[in-house]
């Protein structure tokens, strides 16, 4: 019986044919390696730059009354990860995380009477320090209601809501500032109410609602 393999020299032959169409094909991958990552870093900016849209869009009081003083506003993005406005695992295209620390700065300008808003994405600015040079902690508080205080309570008035606040609601954060708790409500129909509780830091940082829906006999 014959047995009929391959020489040295074909399979030098198919190796080097291999190598060619791979070599040929190489900046086609990396083209698109290089497009699929531009895309990537675009949207990226686009829920950066919106996000930072919601966030001034809610806090447009706030953020003037700084622009009056100032040519610009930094909104942290661990501010926008910590109120919920873009999620904290945001990744750039190298793969790594994206600094919590990195400004969006925030100017603003008038054009034929309009009010206008502008985003820098592409900033290298970080967020303010303190006069130690330790970074400003931008992590709002975080409100909880405590064991044994009863959502359905019966109330007096409204009124009493400011003593609820004090008896059942607590706060978590990261620094030992004083938060102080505001509250509003509205009527959802008679007798019930929707009391919505904010806490506030000392450095201006506001927590997520907690809200309350509220029986009053």
């Amino acid at each position: 019986m014959n047995r009929k393999g391959f020489t040295l020299v074909e399979l030098l032959s198919v190796i080097a044919i291999i190598t060619i169409m791979m070599l040929v094909s190489f900046p086609n991958f990396s083209s698109l390696t290089n497009k699929a990552n531009k895309k990537y870093d675009n949207t990226v900016k686009v829920l950066l730059k919106n996000a930072a849209k919601i966030y001034v869009n809610n806090n447009r009081l706030e953020i003037d009354e700084i622009l009056q003083t100032s040519e610009k506003y930094c909104i942290p993005i661990g501010k926008l990860m910590a109120y919920e406005y873009l999620d904290s695992d945001l990744k750039s295209t190298d793969g790594n995380l994206i600094d919590k620390d990195n400004c969006i700065n925030i100017s603003k300008t008038l054009v034929d009477g309009k009010v206008n808003y502008e985003y820098d994405i592409n900033t290298t600015d970080k967020a303010p320090v303190d006069s130690n040079g330790d970074t400003i902690d931008y992590i709002p508080p975080f409100l909880y209601l405590k064991e044994n205080c009863n959502q359905r309570q019966t109330w007096e008035s409204i009124d009493s809501a400011s003593n609820f606040a004090q008896s059942c609601i607590g706060s978590v954060e990261n620094t030992d500032t004083t938060v102080t708790i505001s509250y509003t409500y509205k009527v959802i129909e008679t007798k019930r109410l929707r009391v919505e509780y904010i806490g506030t830091d000392l450095q201006g940082n506001k927590s997520l609602p907690l809200i309350i829906n509220v029986t009053i006999q």
